[in-house]
């Protein structure tokens, strides 16, 4: 029992140690000197624990038959000091795992452009948390999911694509059938209005007749106001049959006019057909016009690095 009584540091000293060190603390991860504190705190604790270690072995080694007892107070010694020194680091852990993150806050940028990329969420704490190793496998569940979506949306576009060109050549052959119709009536109307203009300028000349006729049976009125009238007769044939020029030259403007109509809606047609038969996808392709040369072009892939 002597070379056990001879342990250094011994019992009382090492609960002096203990009651010192146990109610030691790190605020936070500003507190330096608290973290310096809980350090040396732990190197001294961890010195003793060392110190006892070898003096309980070489204890045992001088003394075989003290063996149980020595090995007894080694670790109701090292019970003392030992739990306090877990205790002390894992209070370091905690500022150590905080140190840690804040240098993964400087990487947060640049995870967040990555997500974004993949149309993915998280909060800045959950990126700021994750190892290298963790946020990898998490941009690769996200991206599996991004390039799902993404099949889904071209399969939607497809699908929506097909159905507008369906009802725009329902509304195309609407908006035709309506032009015609109204092309129709047009060409009544103005029928109408030139039957109308004949029928008055029949009425004209009959009235022109007769007034020949009029003038004819009074042989005495006067040679020259019969001259006059005629003159002022012949006057109003000359409007009429103008008048029967401009309705016509009207027609003819309105003829020309509807032509070119349909020849600017055939190209239209034509402009539609040609980008529907190259597969036209506003997204990707770019068309470029030089007078009535048009070139449709392709952007073929890309792709996110």
């Amino acid at each position: 029992m002597e070379s056990i009584e001879k342990f250094n540091p011994t019992k009382s000293e090492l609960l002096l140690m203990a009651d010192k060190y146990k109610n030691l603390t790190i605020k936070n991860i500003d507190d330096k000197e608290g973290y310096m504190a809980v350090y040396q705190a732990r190197l001294e604790l961890k010195k003793a624990r060392v110190n006892l270690k070898k003096n309980g072995k070489a204890a045992r080694e001088e003394a075989l038959a003290y063996q149980k007892s020595v090995i007894a107070l080694e670790n109701e010694l090292v019970g003392i000091i030992e739990p306090l020194e877990k205790d002390l680091e894992a209070k370091q852990a905690v500022i150590d795992k905080e140190i840690e993150k804040n240098k993964r806050k400087a990487l947060l940028p640049q995870r967040r452009e990555r997500l974004n990329n993949i149309n993915a969420t998280a909060t800045d704490d959950e990126i700021i948390s994750m190892t290298d190793v963790e946020f990898q496998d998490f941009c690769n569940k996200a991206y599996s999911k991004f390039l799902e979506d993404k099949e889904k949306a071209i399969k939607i576009e497809e699908e929506k694509k097909a159905f507008e060109l369906a009802e725009a050549e329902t509304k195309k052959k609407a908006e035709q059938d309506k032009i015609e119709a109204e092309r129709q009536a047009k060409i009544k109307e103005e029928n109408d209005k030139l039957e109308a203009d004949r029928r008055k300028i029949k009425e004209e000349q009959d009235k022109i007749e007769a007034e020949k006729k009029k003038i004819a049976d009074q042989k005495a009125a006067d040679e020259a106001e019969k001259q006059k009238q005629i003159e002022i007769e012949a006057a109003k044939k000359k409007a009429a049959e103008d008048e029967l020029q401009r309705i016509s030259a009207e027609n003819s403007a309105t003829k020309a006019r509807k032509e070119a109509e349909q020849a600017q809606i055939e190209r239209n047609e034509k402009y539609k057909k040609f980008l529907a038969d190259n597969n036209y996808n506003y997204q990707t392709d770019d068309v470029r016009t030089d007078g009535n040369y048009i070139v449709l072009y392709r952007r073929v892939a890309s792709i996110t690095l």
